[in-house]
């Protein structure tokens, strides 16, 4: 069978399994959390449930499926959100694997998706279906590239699919439409350009209707966006998220990641100076593409957040990744078992890291989920006993009063709430968060 199929595919696959084993492990007990409780408790199925912005973005997409997840499951069933979601980390990681394969051979090729499988620097885009806006984009975006290195019609289709489908799915979008114009304008190519409409069309039906019906951010203490800032924050902050991003790749801090940033641009200097550097219109895409993701980010984020922070690092470091390999497409290949056994050590090392970070970044994500479940099931549990409008407001910075529980409870059910039973269970603190509600409505929890 591995004859058949290939060495290197059949490696991928077992650790693409690995991977899925270890993320349905992970999250065994793990609930919504974040931005999956915005989803679902303020976006009623309407025209502006569904279409109003979030974080100055749309997330229409994320509404329809966390909607109609919870109407097909249920929000306490997560296991086909959380196969679902790991289906696309996965189909990202063999996208890149396809990618590869014709420009640095198998071997290095699934070395590439094995790095991007076990990204656990980016362990908050990785483990929360709720990062969607991070993850779709990046599928869609491989997809895209994939079917114009393989032009064929079912594949141009489901690209441009994918990429209406990201569009209404954060921001995203907006760079990768740019990069694929870039390389349409560097090889002359029409079908990228179909592609580019594909994705844009929505976009721009989607900044039309926000025009002219002048939504607002929906979700109680959602963060806006500080342009100023972000703009002070110019250039510095840009070049260490790209750092950052560089060192997650290998599993490294951002220190780490300053040190691989460095080398490989010396690197790809060196090969530029030897004449050696492919630049393609793949290369150009690919660049414009990462830059204007890192000057978006910047004019959004920088003013609140640090540039190591982890969700953000997912995109760069895939899109980096693949830049990288588009440009060394020209060197020539290293062989020998030394060579070989070097990279098998990184790779290994760098995935070791990875669920390490991942397994770390559980543990915050856990008690995220778990302090949520107990307080809105402190909420429910004392019912009639709490004003209607009483507020809620968590670390997270999520809140809700008691009647947009008792909504979500008609709708959805209670079962991603704790009850009595799980709250002698819950988290210490999650307990402690519970009986504070509870005592503000006169009642004792139970030990």
């Amino acid at each position: 069978m591995t004859s058949r199929i290939g060495r290197a595919p059949a490696a991928l696959a077992l650790a693409s399994g690995l991977f899925v084993a270890l993320y349905l492990y992970l999250l065994r007990d793990v609930g919504p959390a974040n931005d999956e409780w915005t989803f679902l408790l303020y976006r009623p199925p309407n025209f502006h449930g569904i279409l109003d912005e979030y974080n100055a973005q749309p997330v229409a997409t994320e509404i329809l499926l966390y909607r109609g997840w919870a109407r097909l499951f249920g929000p306490d069933e997560r296991l086909p959100l959380l196969a679902a979601y790991s289906a696309m980390h996965v189909g990202v990681a063999w996208l890149a694997f396809g990618l590869a394969r014709r420009r640095v051979g198998e071997w290095a090729a699934a070395g590439a998706a094995v790095l991007i499988l076990f990204l656990g620097r980016a362990w908050e885009t990785i483990l929360s279906p709720g990062s969607l806006t991070f993850v779709l984009p990046t599928l869609a975006a491989c997809l895209a590239w994939y079917a114009l290195d393989r032009p064929r019609r079912a594949l141009l289709w489901a690209a441009g699919a994918a990429l209406a489908a990201a569009s209404l799915c954060g921001g995203l979008v907006l760079s990768i439409l740019l990069g694929l114009a870039a390389e349409a304008i560097a090889a002359r190519r029409r079908a990228v350009w179909w592609l580019v409409g594909a994705g844009a069309i929505p976009l721009a039906g989607w900044y039309a209707v926000k025009l002219a019906t002048d939504p607002v951010v929906v979700g109680a203490g959602a963060p806006t966006v500080d342009l100023g800032g972000g703009l002070r924050e110019l250039p510095l902050w840009p070049v260490k998220l790209l750092a950052s991003a560089a060192g997650a790749v290998l599993g490294l801090p951002p220190a780490g990641g300053a040190v691989v940033l460095a080398v490989v641009v010396g690197a790809l200097a060196l090969a530029a100076w030897r004449g050696q550097l492919a630049v393609t219109p793949r290369a150009i895409g690919l660049a414009v593409t990462l830059g204007a993701t890192l000057g978006a980010t910047t004019l959004a984020r920088a003013a609140t957040t640090p540039p190591t922070t982890s969700r953000y690092l997912y995109f760069p470091a895939v899109v980096g990744l693949l830049l990288a390999i588009e440009l060394a497409r020209g060197l020539p290949r290293p062989s020998g078992r030394l060579a070989v056994g070097l990279g098998t050590a990184v790779v290994a090392g760098a995935a070791a890291l990875g669920v390490a970070e991942m397994r770390d970044g559980k543990v915050f994500y856990r008690r995220s989920a778990d302090g949520t479940a107990a307080r809105m099931g402190a909420v429910r549990i004392a019912g009639d006993r709490l004003p209607p409008d009483f507020l809620v407001v968590e670390p997270s910075r999520l809140a809700y009063t008691r009647a947009e529980v008792d909504r979500f409870v008609a709708r959805f059910g209670a079962g991603a709430l704790h009850d009595r039973d799980e709250l002698a269970r819950a988290l210490p603190e999650s307990r402690v968060a519970a009986a504070q509600i509870l005592a503000r409505a006169g009642i004792r929890p139970s030990r």
